[in-house]
């Protein structure tokens, strides 16, 4: 498949040199040229990239951490230094960490979904029991009937 081809050929540079320019016609019987195939990652990379710097300019001043990527082309050797210069931030690639098992065998894919949960667990933890919640309604309810008394 292209994905498969992407994977283990791909490289995110403009150019290559002519050492590594050698066309591989042992991929599942398809051909192609190794430059032409960079290229394509290169300048969708740059697309990709752009994009992300137009959502992202607002708020760089206050972006400590960098940008975090997970999957797809992310994972192509030369993205995250196309990144960094791109955006002018650190890049990383994703990887699920504070998972028990066997987290080699995990694909930055996953990063993205364990993230999410682990943040709405973390949310969870963190909010008020709804015992809590009904004792502050209470207190609502009664600071406003104070104030009704207190002005009408």
């Amino acid at each position: 498949s292209a994905e498969a081809l992407k994977i283990r050929y791909g490289i995110v540079k403009s150019s290559l040199n002519s050492d590594s320019s050698a066309s591989f016609s042992n991929f599942h019987g398809i051909s192609f040229d190794q430059n032409e195939l960079n290229k394509i990652l290169y300048d969708n990379s740059k697309k990709i990239i752009a994009e992300i710097n137009k959502e992202i300019e607002p708020f760089k001043k206050i972006i400590f951490s960098g940008a975090i990527f997970a999957g797809g082309v992310s994972l192509s050797e030369g993205f995250l230094e196309l990144s960094e210069a791109e955006l002018g931030i650190r890049a990383k690639i994703a990887m699920p960490t504070s998972v028990k098992g066997k987290t080699k065998d995990l694909s930055t894919i996953y990063s993205t979904s364990i993230g999410l949960v682990k943040h709405n667990f973390e949310r969870k933890q963190s909010r008020p029991s709804s015992k809590n919640i009904k004792n502050r309604f209470k207190r609502s309810i009664i600071k406003a009937k104070e104030l009704f008394y207190d002005y009408f």
